[in-house]
């Protein structure tokens, strides 16, 4: 499954120039850090920028040299001691994270369109159920670098569940003394 997302720039305010994103990832844990997973730099009042995103996640394991290995679900990585389970059709959009050892030197980086949106640490031996983000966070402002931790999870969530095509529009900011405040909203979404 994909979603066209698109992002409209309709707010007056001249200076709004940098837009973060990233995955509400509370669902798949209290280790999970969520990332800066795309960045719209410089759309102008009336423009838009578009992402097609794919719904299918991806896994690496990663050290702290920035090395990384693609991990296949299913398939247990014997020098790591990790296994991705996905679980039944029934819970779609979930996984079983399986640690064997503790690897506290390693972590788990969860993908979609091949960049990074979550990173595990893979500390603790055990096993546990990750459901994977359907939330999209749009962020004013947003300071961090993409691939970068997020630190301030405020941000208007839009779910992309079982949609097609979603467009989210800036709007509000006029000059003046009686400007409007900015806000995020959605509209034309498009089911599957």
């Amino acid at each position: 499954m994909r979603t066209r997302l698109t992002y409209e720039n309709g707010a007056l305010n001249p200076h709004v120039s940098r837009i973060g994103l990233f995955w509400d990832v509370s669902g798949m844990g209290l280790n999970a850090v969520p990332v800066l997973w795309a960045l719209v730099e410089r759309c102008r009042y009336g423009w838009h920028h578009r992402l097609d995103i794919g719904w299918t996640a991806e896994f690496r394991i990663a050290d702290a040299d920035g090395n990384e290995r693609a991990l296949e679900p299913g398939c247990r990585n014997t020098e790591t001691g990790t296994l991705i389970e996905p679980t039944s059709q029934a819970v779609s959009g979930s996984v079983v994270l399986h640690q064997a050892v503790s690897r506290p030197d390693l972590r788990l980086l969860v993908c979609r369109n091949r960049r990074t949106m979550a990173l595990l640490p893979l500390g603790m031996p055990g096993s546990q159920p990750l459901a994977l983000p359907q939330q999209l966070v749009f962020q004013l402002d947003c300071q961090a670098e993409l691939g970068d931790r997020i630190r301030d999870r405020r941000g208007t969530g839009f779910s992309l569940s079982g949609l097609a095509a979603l467009t989210v529009r800036l709007q509000g900011g006029a000059p003046g003394p009686r400007s409007t405040p900015l806000t995020f909203i959605s509209h034309r979404a498009e089911p599957v």
